[in-house]
């Protein structure tokens, strides 16, 4: 049986997460535990965001959902790959990791920015964000292009 070496408060903050994400993509009791779409990218994104945020691993988070780890992982690269194209997926993200860093940092935790006094979970976070903005300047440059070329 795995054991989650996850301080209480982190614990409060996780569960939170859930609630949030259920509500805001309108997640109902009859869709959990479903292969229904909405319900595997709302946990897909979940997972991203606590995988991010907390040290915690893959076998853990499987735990956490009642999922293998190699579930959990597929989440992860859900998002990274796919979900996080979509505005929807990506404010609901954000939206998660907002609250997270609020509930870790303070109010305005994210106003006060200085990439030197981050650690390296944070330092990712941040890559992970510029490559989606690159992505996504990179999708608006081919329609450009392809405007262009018509």
């Amino acid at each position: 049986m795995h054991s989650l070496s996850i301080l209480s408060s982190n614990k409060d903050i996780i569960i939170e997460l859930f609630k949030k994400a259920y509500i805001h993509n309108d997640i109902e009791l009859s869709h959990i535990g479903t292969r229904k779409r909405k319900f595997v990218e709302t946990q897909a994104i979940i997972i991203s965001v606590i995988y991010e945020y907390f040290k915690i691993t893959l076998n853990q988070l499987g735990y956490i959902i009642g999922k293998h780890h190699a579930t959990t992982l597929h989440y992860v690269n859900l998002y990274e790959d796919v979900l996080c194209s979509n505005d929807k997926n990506r404010i609901l993200y954000e939206l998660l990791a907002d609250y997270i860093n609020e509930e870790l940092y303070g109010a305005g935790g994210n106003e006060s920015y200085n990439v030197f006094s981050k650690d390296n979970k944070e330092l990712k976070i941040l890559c992970k964000r510029l490559i989606l903005e690159n992505k996504e300047l990179h999708a608006n440059m081919q329609s450009i292009r392809a405007l262009v070329n018509v």
